[in-house]
């Protein structure tokens, strides 16, 4: 910030230095014929130091390419963690597009204006543009704004594992528009938000695994349930189960009783 601040006292300080020359070199008729171009120069300068700028701040709040989260059922068994960003980093990609465009746009507007070009049309033409997407583009619109909702709602972040009723995998990039997400057969799948009706999401906070251990038919019930507690304690002491255990194992009865 102290750098912004030093970089705006001394182009202001520049500006004032360079019309005091151009004063006392030119006539002010000639003054007057480079105030545009100079203008121009200023503006795309400034537009330029903002993007610049901007950008830097916004890598720099980036998350790490080494954060870790929770396991998704697509982890390697070699206990390796997918990054989970949080709900910042979540949005952060999207706030850099809208905010860096934003700046190129009024950038390239201010200029064109100081150049003396009406950019009443242009606006008007743009306002017009947007009104006629939005009614030829409807399922645009529904996948732009479900957008919005799903991540208002946290629903979802990038590096948790989801699962949308069709298709399912681990989040690997949101756009405006569409989620991507990787399956952990390697495939990757966009869907549209407006196709999404409802999420499931596996990577947060905490989840309950159910699962069958298939016993012989003469086991004893009760040493099953005593050996599986035992083992489930043991599991829970071990340094790489203990941090993604939060209870013990525990049989809660039997499930089927088949021929085998």
């Amino acid at each position: 910030t102290a750098g912004a601040v030093v970089w705006i006292i001394g182009l202001w300080f520049l500006g004032r230095l360079w019309q005091f020359f151009l004063s006392e070199i030119f006539t002010p008729k000639q003054v007057a014929a480079l105030e545009g171009p100079i203008t121009v120069i200023a503006v795309l300068l400034v537009g330029w130091i903002g993007w610049t700028f901007l950008s830097a701040l916004f890598t720099a709040y980036a998350p790490p390419a080494n954060a870790t989260g929770p396991i998704g059922p697509d982890s390697e068994d070699d206990g390796a963690e997918a990054p989970v960003y949080s709900r910042f980093g979540t949005i952060l990609p999207l706030l850099r597009a809208v905010v860096l465009a934003a700046v190129v746009g009024i950038t390239l507007l201010v200029a064109l204006s100081r150049l003396g070009i009406d950019i009443s049309p242009l606006l008007a033409g743009f306002g017009i543009l947007g009104l006629a997407i939005s009614f030829g583009s409807q399922a645009l619109v529904r996948d732009i704004v479900s957008g919005i909702f799903f991540i208002a709602d946290d629903a979802f972040r990038v590096g948790e594992y989801i699962d949308t009723g069709k298709l399912k995998g681990t989040v690997e990039r949101i756009t405006l528009r569409s989620v991507q997400l990787r399956h952990q057969s390697g495939l990757v799948h966009t869907i549209p938000f407006g196709q999404i009706s409802s999420v499931t999401n596996s990577s947060r906070e905490w989840a309950t695994v159910k699962f069958n251990i298939r016993l012989d038919r003469d086991t004893d019930i009760e040493v099953a349930r005593k050996t599986i507690k035992r083992v489930g304690l043991a599991m829970a002491e071990m340094p790489e189960f203990a941090p993604l255990m939060i209870l013990p194992l525990k049989m809660q009865g039997v499930a089927e009783i088949d021929d085998t």
